[in-house]
């Protein structure tokens, strides 16, 4: 059966001077990704890695590139998935290295399934985690920079500072693999939505919105966390999948979200068991990225979607 791995770098707006940087990391982690597929056979291992190099790369909101809350924390959530349905995450993590990796402890050596807030750091220092040294959190810089640009703007800096950065911030960085026995697995990450109140969890660490998986397939969404939790967006696409084609399945439930949340809201990536996979967003940009068995180098992308099929 195929290989294959699927990436996403987030749904929103990034400058087009800053693409060539997010197609080099996406293609990058697809890779690493990629690679761990062929040496382990394992689309858990897959998932994971594809996304800790996302997390540790500085240019997406996970990991080295979280966003900040309101309070000027960072506090981030993460999430793995697998073919099983076995499910581990984390919400609200201050300041560690790889919480994608935590959340996979989660899953596989707790009874649990959602830690957050400091009990999860501590979980993380037990586990010998180290932290992302301040000096290098990416983007804080980014916050300082967008700051600096709406500060002569009172209307923008205040009743609008909020909206602008939902658009802005909310990229979510996500992984969805299948291995050569059929094995589908998702792991997501992310720094959360900009300016968030300190405490809130997004969709990424909630069973059924930001991730999903079950024995036929998996599925991640990026973009505004609560409109992703009210619709359950991964839960419909992997439900749908099991009276449907895949590409009819993110359809429908794309469909659903936009009809009800509007337009600049979300995008999803998914994967079946077969092989197949594809990609949609209703926002501006989703940067992608793919590869499978037979594939001599990745396919990547920032704009539109896709479906390939086995």
């Amino acid at each position: 059966m195929k290989r294959a791995i699927l990436i996403h770098g987030g749904a929103g707006r990034v400058k087009k001077e800053l693409w060539p940087s997010r197609i080099e990391g996406l293609k990058e982690a697809v890779l690493r990704g990629y690679e761990a597929l062929l040496s382990k056979d394992d689309s858990i291992e897959a998932v994971v890695e594809a996304v800790a190099a996302m997390e540790d790369s500085g240019l997406f909101n996970a990991g080295r590139g979280s966003t900040i809350s309101f309070k000027g924390t960072v506090e981030m959530d993460a999430a793995v998935m697998d073919w099983r349905s076995r499910f581990g995450a984390v919400g609200g993590v201050p300041n560690i290295r790889n919480p994608v990796r935590l959340a996979r402890y989660v899953m596989e050596e707790s009874p649990h399934r959602l830690i957050v807030g400091l009990e999860a750091r501590n979980l993380a220092y037990r586990l010998g985690f180290k932290e992302y040294p301040i000096e290098e959190l990416t983007g804080l810089r980014r916050v300082e920079e967008y700051l600096t640009r709406v500060k002569d703007k009172p209307s923008s800096f205040y009743g609008k500072l909020f909206e602008s950065g939902k658009k802005i911030f909310t990229d979510t960085v996500g992984a969805v693999a299948v291995d050569s026995q059929g094995r589908v697995a998702a792991a997501v990450s992310t720094g959360g939505l900009l300016f968030k109140f300190g405490g809130r969890v997004g969709d990424s660490a909630i069973f059924g919105a930001g991730i999903m998986a079950n024995a036929i397939c998996a599925a991640v969404a990026t973009g505004i966390g609560e409109y992703i939790m009210d619709s359950l967006l991964s839960y419909r696409i992997v439900e749908y999948r099991r009276y449907m084609s895949l590409e009819a399945a993110c359809r429908k439930a794309m469909g659903f979200l936009t009809r009800y949340k509007g337009m600049d809201t979300a995008g999803v990536i998914c994967i079946d068991r077969f092989g197949n996979l594809g990609w949609m967003h209703n926002t501006e940009m989703m940067g992608r990225a793919y590869m499978t068995d037979g594939m001599e180098s990745p396919d990547v992308g920032m704009v539109g979607e896709g479906f390939i099929k086995v």
